[in-house]
């Protein structure tokens, strides 16, 4: 097999969808549908030359593309979490996108930003005395580097622009670059969100500071280049962001599911790790849907069902206690303040 490169993912492909809501705003996350990878594995190696194989009651899928110099097929195999509507048919869609996702199809989705919307350009609703959106949201722009996001632009379904990650590197999009344009010389500093040339600031009192010392105080401070206006909105976003304890969406992300996946693997031999249905209606009865599935993620679940018997104290004990940061903040030999015999296995 020669070398297999999946085309990148166009806008139109990418689905948008809520990950946490609160007063402040709310973040995204980037998405592919079932149908997409079918699709691209049609277009890419041909509908004769690749299939798919569940097994685990849909939990696992086996994706394979035909090798004709080995006159093989060769597979790559993840596993998958259920949906909260048609759990079998969700479970099948999740763990085929995810052995797609190990072909390399939709990859460089890892690599998106953090992606927050700020709460003035939501519409917000009152679910269960709180505050909530129903806005949904489409990827309208998208640009690559080396496979690596460089420009990203989404709208609300009211057509109106909410996030935009400026390119700082020319898009790989195929067009021949304007040869008259002026480019910037090597002396210009630019920065990285707006594109604007920096230059020396003049303070009130008559002094100035170097673009060059701007721009290392930028650097130091918020990981890139940028010019003043930037850093103060740089700043604000930094305020209303929930902490990803400095970790970058695609690293926290990432993370998240490869605790997600061992996990799943260890309770594929070992299903007696996992907690009871009565100790999983327990946790699902403390808060609303979104809190317990933002607590549970946090311990590396995408899924109640999943929740080993180890965790289950502690995830008890976050649900209860709001007032806790992260799930590193919760001992984990601490007894929560009643009688745990009630919900035990």
């Amino acid at each position: 097999m020669n070398k297999l490169e999946f085309p990148l993912l166009k806008a139109e492909q990418i689905e948008a969808r809520i990950s946490t809501v609160s007063e402040k705003g709310c973040s995204l996350l980037l998405y592919k549908d079932a149908r997409c990878d079918m699709n691209i594995l049609d277009e890419t190696v041909g509908a004769y030359n690749w299939r798919r194989e569940h097994s685990r009651d849909n939990a696992n899928c086996v994706v394979s593309i035909w090798d004709e110099s080995k006159n093989q097929w060769i597979g790559k195999e993840d596993t998958g979490t259920e949906s909260n509507t048609e759990k079998a048919k969700g479970l099948a869609s999740d763990s085929f996108k995810r052995a797609c996702f190990n072909w390399g199809i939709g990859r460089e989705l890892y690599t998106a930003p953090f992606i927050w919307i700020s709460a003035d350009k939501i519409n917000w609703a009152e679910k269960n005395g709180k505050k909530t959106t129903y806005d949904t949201f489409t990827v309208s722009k998208i640009e690559y580097a080396d496979r690596v996001i460089t420009a990203l632009e989404i709208m609300n379904n009211k057509k109106s622009v909410v996030y935009s990650l400026k390119s700082t590197t020319p898009a790989q999009s195929g067009v021949k670059e304007n040869k008259e344009a002026k480019e910037p010389s090597s002396e210009d500093i630019i920065c990285a969100d707006c594109g604007k040339t920096m230059l020396d600031l003049k303070k009130p009192n008559g002094t100035t500071v170097k673009k060059e010392a701007v721009k290392e105080y930028s650097e130091k401070t918020y990981g890139r280049c940028l010019c003043l206006d930037c850093q103060k909105k740089a700043e604000q976003n930094k305020e209303n962001q929930p902490e990803t304890s400095g970790k970058t969406a695609a690293e926290y992300v990432k993370e998240s599911a490869e605790r997600d996946k061992q996990r799943r693997i260890d309770m594929g031999t070992n299903w007696n790790s996992v907690i009871s249905e009565k100790q999983k209606n327990w946790i699902e009865s403390k808060a609303d849907k979104e809190t317990v599935e933002r607590i549970i993620s946090e311990f590396g679940y995408q899924s109640v069902k999943y929740v080993q018997k180890k965790d289950f104290d502690a995830i008890l004990k976050r649900i209860t206690d709001n007032s806790l940061n992260s799930a590193d903040d919760v001992p984990f030999d601490d007894k929560l303040p009643f009688n745990m015999g009630e919900v035990s296995a």
